[in-house]
C-alpha cells in the first residue's frame, strides 16, 4: 500500500507535529559535578537511606490552626500517630518522656513528635499565639516508623529559608478545604519538608544502627504480605514465616529486634492502626471497619482497640487520641 504525501489526514499529522515535538538545539547536558551539593544532607554510603525513602509511605490524617493562650499545654500523652507543631509566634518548651530535661524552642521552629513516644509541650510566653497541628503516619513498608528509624530531631531550628511557615499554613488549609486531590498534596509536602531535613540538617539525626537496619530487608517480603492481608481474621504467625521464608522461632527474633515486639502484638498493632486510620477518613461504622481489619468478633476489637488506644473507637473518631504502650497491648491468652 502506497503512502500519498498529499492526503489530507497526512498534512495534518505533519501539522501538529511541528506544533509540539521540539529538538534543543543544544547538544551538551550540564554535568552532574556543575551543581553545587546540599551542604549538610545526610551520607548514605551504602544507598540503604535511598531505599528506605522510596519505600516510605505518608498518610496524612489531619491539620488546624489554633489560637493559643500563655501557658497552653498538653501532655504528658503518647498518640498513634506522628505530630507537627508549628509556633508562627510565642516560645515554649517540649520534653520526651517523664525523664527527658526540658528543652526550648523559639518562632518558627519544627517539632516533630514521632508515633508511639510520649511527650509534653508547653507555651511559656506570648498572648494569642498561633499554632499549627499536623497529624500523619510516616511508615517504612507501612509498618515501620520512618521518623525512629532515620532518627530524625525532635526540634527543627527555623532558618531564613526553612519551608516550615509556608508547609505548615498550607496543610491547614488543605485539610480545611479538602479541594479534589488534598490527601495527595498534604503528602507530598509532609514528605519534601522532610526531604529537606534529611538535606539540610544532617547533624541533628540519630539514625538507628546494627540489626534494624540489616534485618529489615529479611522482613520486607512478610511485612508487604501482611499489609495486604490485615483484614484476613485467619492470618497466622506462620504465614508471615512462610513468606519471610524462615522458621516461627526465627520470626519472632527478627520482629523483635525490628519492631520491638513480636509478630503476634505487631499484627494486632498494625490491624488497630488501619481501624484509626478508617475511623478518622472515613464515615464507614465501626462494625464495618472491624471486619475490614480482621476482627470477627466486635467485642473483641472493641477490646483489642480499648488496650492499644486508651480510648473506644467511637471517642477516637471524635477526636480522642491517646495511644498506649505496646508491651501492654497483647495479654498471653490474647489471640491474632
Amino acid at each position: 500500500m502506497s503512502i500519498d504525501a498529499h492526503d489530507p489526514m497526512i498534512i495534518l499529522c505533519e501539522t501538529m507535529k511541528k506544533l509540539w515535538v521540539y529538538d534543543s538545539p543544544i547538544d551538551d547536558v550540564r554535568p552532574a559535578n556543575a551543581f553545587a551539593p546540599f551542604p549538610k544532607a545526610l551520607p548514605d554510603i551504602d544507598g540503604r537511606l535511598d531505599q528506605w525513602l522510596e519505600r516510605a509511605s505518608i498518610v496524612p490524617l489531619w491539620s488546624k490552626e489554633w489560637k493559643c493562650r500563655q501557658g497552653w499545654q498538653v501532655g504528658p500523652r503518647v498518640l498513634n500517630d506522628t505530630i507537627w507543631y508549628w509556633f508562627k509566634n510565642g516560645g515554649g518548651w517540649y520534653c520526651l518522656d517523664k525523664a527527658d530535661s526540658r528543652k526550648l524552642f523559639r518562632a518558627g521552629d519544627l517539632i516533630l513528635i514521632p508515633q508511639g513516644r510520649e511527650h509534653t509541650v508547653e507555651l511559656y510566653h506570648g498572648q494569642g499565639v498561633r499554632l499549627i497541628t499536623a497529624h500523619f503516619h510516616a511508615h517504612i513498608f507501612n509498618s515501620i516508623n520512618l521518623l525512629t528509624l532515620m532518627g530524625f530531631p525532635t526540634l527543627v531550628p527555623a532558618t531564613a529559608n526553612s519551608p516550615f511557615g509556608t508547609a505548615s499554613m498550607t496543610l491547614a488549609r488543605e485539610y480545611a478545604v479538602q479541594a479534589p486531590g488534598w490527601k495527595r498534596s498534604m503528602a507530598d509536602l509532609i514528605f519534601n519538608v522532610l526531604l529537606y531535613i534529611i538535606r539540610h540538617h544532617e547533624a541533628s539525626f540519630q539514625p538507628m544502627g546494627g540489626a534494624i537496619h540489616r534485618d529489615l530487608p529479611r522482613l520486607l517480603p512478610a511485612l508487604e504480605w501482611l499489609e495486604r492481608q490485615l483484614g484476613n481474621s485467619s492470618l497466622t504467625v506462620a504465614d508471615l514465616a512462610r513468606k519471610a521464608g524462615v522458621s516461627e522461632v526465627y520470626l519472632r527474633r527478627l520482629f523483635r529486634r525490628v519492631t520491638g515486639i513480636g509478630p503476634s502484638a505487631f499484627i494486632q498493632r498494625r490491624r488497630v492502626e488501619r481501624a484509626c486510620t478508617l475511623l478518622r477518613l472515613t464515615s464507614k461504622s465501626i462494625k464495618q471497619i472491624a471486619a475490614e481489619t480482621g476482627f470477627t468478633e466486635p467485642t473483641f476489637f472493641y477490646r483489642v482497640f480499648g488496650r492499644w488506644t486508651s480510648v473506644t473507637p467511637a471517642a477516637y473518631r471524635e477526636g480522642k487520641r491517646i495511644f498506649s504502650r505496646p508491651s501492654a497491648a497483647l495479654t498471653k491468652n490474647d489471640t491474632l
